[in-house]
C-alpha cells in the first residue's frame, strides 16, 4: 500500500500503445491481471497503424514482417495469444528484387538457393561466399538457441558461465562489425555490396553495425522470406488491443503521460494532461527511451546516472516514405515484384553520406507493392505502393514553413523521378500521394530524431550491451526499440513478450 493511496486500481500501467506495450499488455491481461493502457494517439499501434485517403489504405511502416513461426519468441507469442486464429500471414515467394548499376538480383528461399546464386556470379569468391553465409547461419543457430532460454540477456554470464564454450561465435563476434566479416571473407567490393546490402533494414552501414544483429535477421529473411499481415498491421494492433479490453483491461486513447510518479526507486503510477492520475503495482513504458527517462522522470538521487547514459545513447536514423495509390495495377506498368530495393552505388558508405547529406537524387529507395500480395487495401484494377529509404532529421532542420512545404514538395518530386526511370509511366497514374519525412517520424512517435530503429545497432548499444527491459528503478519496464533485441516488428513484439512473462513472475513472488 502506497504512502497516501488507499489502494493501487491497476496490476499494470502501459504508457504508449505499440506492439512490445500492445503484446505485453494482453499477455498480463489474459494472466488475469487489470492492465491499463495508456496512448497519446486516437488510435492503438505506433509505427504498427494505417492510415486511408480515398479508395486506398496505407500500411504506415510495415514492408515485410520476417518470419513468423521460425521466430522462437513471436511464435511463443502467437501461440499463447491465439493470433494465428485471428490473423492472415501473407508468406512472400521471394524475399525481395535487389537492384545494383551492374546487377539485377532476385534473392530466392532458402538463403542455399541463393548462395549458390552468388557463387555463379563471383565464382573467385566461392570460398569467402560460402564461409560468410555459413558464419551467419551458425550465429544464428546460436542466438535461436539463447531466445529459447528464460533468462535475461544480462543475467546470461551469471547464469551460464561456460558461456564462451556454450555460445562461442556470440562471445567472439560480440565486438565485430558486418563490415570486419565482409572484409575478412570478401575482396571484391561490388560483393561486398551486395551481400551488406540489408544494412538499412537496421539503420547502420556495415563498417559501423554489429555483425551478430546482421546475420541473425538476415538469415531469416534469406530463409523464409518474410511477408506482410493481410489488412496491414494495424490488423495486428487492434487484435491485441481486444485481447486487453476482453481481459478486463482498459485503453485510454488521447490521453498523454506527463510524468511517472515515483516514490524513492520505485514507479507507482503516472500523471496525464487530459485524464486523471493512475496508480499500479507496475509500469510498462512503450515510450522512447529519452522520454521515458529524461522526460517523464524528474531527476534525482536514483536516477542521475542513468539519466546521462540515456542521453548519450546514439540514435538510429529516421525515414522517408512517399505513399503512392496509382488508378491502375501496378504490374501494367512494369511493377511486378513485391519490394524492389535500388542502389545506385556498391558502396554502402557512399551510400551512407548520401543519406546524411540529403543527397536525395542518389539515395537507396525500397518500393513496396502492397497489391501484389494484399488485395484488400483497394478496389480492383487499383494499386497501393510506397517507396522508403532512410533520411536524417537534420535535413529538415531550420526551415520556415514555406520552405519545408516546398522541400516535402521537392524531395517527393526527386523520388518519383528515381521511380520513372524504371516505369516511365507511373507519374500518369497517381491518384493518391503522401509524403511522411523524419519530422513525421518524430511527432506521431515522440521518437527523438524520428529515430525509428531506436538506439543505432553499434556494438556497444546492441546485444548483451542494449538496454534490458528491466530497468534499474524498481516496478519500472522499458519495451520497443530501445531494449534488446532492438527495433522491427518482431522484435518488438519479443520485447513486450519477455517482459510480460518476468513481471507475471514477481506477481507470483
Amino acid at each position: 500500500m502506497y504512502e497516501g493511496i488507499s489502494m493501487s486500481k491497476y496490476d499494470c500501467i502501459i504508457i504508449g500503445a505499440g506492439l512490445g506495450g500492445l503484446t505485453a499488455g494482453a499477455i498480463l491481461a489474459k494472466n488475469g491481471k487489470k492492465v491499463l493502457v495508456i496512448e497519446m494517439h486516437n488510435k492503438v499501434g505506433g509505427f504498427a497503424t494505417n492510415f486511408i485517403r480515398r479508395d486506398y489504405m496505407f500500411d504506415v511502416s510495415l514492408h515485410n514482417f520476417g518470419p513468423l513461426k521460425e521466430n522462437i519468441v513471436v511464435n511463443k507469442a502467437f501461440l499463447e495469444l491465439g493470433l494465428y486464429d485471428k490473423i492472415k500471414y501473407i508468406q512472400y515467394d521471394y524475399f525481395q528484387r535487389l537492384i545494383f548499376p551492374e546487377h539485377n538480383i532476385v534473392i530466392e528461399r532458402p538463403i542455399q538457393k541463393y548462395i549458390e546464386y552468388l557463387v555463379k556470379l563471383f565464382p573467385s569468391e566461392e570460398n569467402g561466399i560460402r564461409e560468410i553465409f555459413n558464419l551467419m547461419i551458425d550465429i544464428k543457430k546460436e542466438f535461436d538457441e539463447i531466445e529459447g532460454l528464460d533468462v535475461t540477456i544480462d543475467k546470461l554470464e551469471e547464469v551460464y558461465p561456460m558461456l564462451p564454450i556454450k555460445f562461442p561465435l556470440l562471445v567472439k563476434y560480440v565486438e565485430t562489425t558486418f563490415g570486419e566479416l565482409l572484409t575478412t571473407h570478401i575482396k571484391n567490393e561490388k560483393l561486398k555490396g551486395i551481400i551488406g546490402n540489408l544494412w538499412w533494414i537496421y539503420g547502420v552501414p556495415p563498417d559501423r553495425l554489429a555483425a551478430i544483429l546482421y546475420s541473425v535477421p538476415t538469415v531469416g529473411y534469406y530463409n523464409y522470406s518474410g511477408g506482410f499481415i493481410e489488412g496491414t498491421s494495424q490488423r495486428l494492433s487492434d487484435i491485441l488491443a481486444g485481447i486487453i479490453k476482453e481481459n478486463n483491461g482498459e485503453i485510454r486513447l488521447n490521453c498523454d503521460v506527463k510524468k511517472i510518479i515515483m516514490e524513492g526507486n520505485k514507479a507507482i503510477g503516472v500523471i496525464t494532461k487530459e485524464c486523471s492520475d493512475f496508480y499500479a503495482d507496475v509500469i510498462i513504458a512503450n515510450s522512447s527511451a529519452y522520454e521515458t527517462f529524461v522526460e517523464l522522470m524528474d531527476e534525482n538521487e536514483y536516477n542521475k546516472r542513468f539519466r546521462k547514459k540515456i542521453a548519450k545513447l546514439e540514435l538510429s536514423l529516421s525515414a522517408n516514405q512517399l505513399y503512392l495509390g496509382l488508378n491502375c495495377d501496378a504490374k501494367d506498368i512494369g511493377i511486378t515484384d513485391h519490394c524492389i530495393t535500388v542502389f545506385e552505388s556498391y558502396d554502402m558508405n557512399e551510400n551512407f553520406q548520401w543519406i546524411m547529406n540529403g543527397e536525395y537524387d542518389k539515395t537507396f529507395y525500397s518500393l513496396t507493392n502492397y497489391s501484389l500480395f494484399d488485395k484488400s487495401l483497394t478496389k480492383e484494377g487499383k494499386s497501393v505502393i510506397s517507396v522508403m529509404s532512410l533520411d536524417h532529421i537534420n535535413n529538415w532542420a531550420n526551415l520556415s514553413r514555406e520552405e519545408y512545404r516546398a522541400k516535402k514538395e521537392r524531395v517527393s518530386n526527386i523520388i518519383i523521378n528515381k521511380l520513372k526511370r524504371r516505369f516511365p509511366d507511373i507519374d500518369k497514374y497517381i491518384e493518391v500521394q503522401e509524403f511522411g519525412i523524419p519530422v513525421t517520424m518524430e511527432r506521431y512517435t515522440r521518437n527523438p530524431q524520428g529515430a525509428i530503429y531506436g538506439s543505432s545497432q553499434i556494438n556497444s548499444q546492441s546485444g548483451v550491451n542494449r538496454l534490458s527491459y528491466k530497468t534499474p528503478f524498481e516496478s519500472l519496464y522499458l519495451v520497443g526499440a530501445y531494449v534488446y533485441p532492438g527495433a522491427g516488428y518482431s522484435s518488438v513484439i519479443s520485447s513486450g513478450y519477455k517482459a510480460a512473462k518476468e513481471i507475471l513472475k514477481t506477481f507470483k513472488g
